[in-house]
C-alpha cells in the first residue's frame, strides 16, 4: 500500500542520514528485484531479497562505525 511504501521510504531516509553513504549498485539491484518480485506477486522471492537487503545494509552500516 501507499502508506507502507511511505513508511519504508522514511526508514530508508533515516538510515541514510545515520550512515551518510550509499551502498551503490548492489542496493539498486536489490530494490529492482524487490519491485519486480512484488509486481509478479512472488512474495517468497521478495521476502528473500528483502532479508538479503536488510543484512547487507547492516553490514554496510557496521563498516561505517
Amino acid at each position: 500500500t501507499l502508506s507502507s511504501s511511505s513508511a519504508a521510504s522514511d526508514v530508508y531516509k533515516r538510515q541514510q542520514l545515520l550512515v551518510l553513504t550509499f551502498r551503490g549498485s548492489g542496493s539498486i539491484e536489490e530494490h529492482k528485484k524487490l519491485l519486480d518480485y512484488s509486481l509478479e506477486r512472488n512474495f517468497k522471492k521478495a521476502q528473500m531479497v528483502l532479508e538479503e537487503h536488510i543484512q547487507n545494509g547492516i553490514i554496510h552500516a557496521n563498516k561505517s562505525f
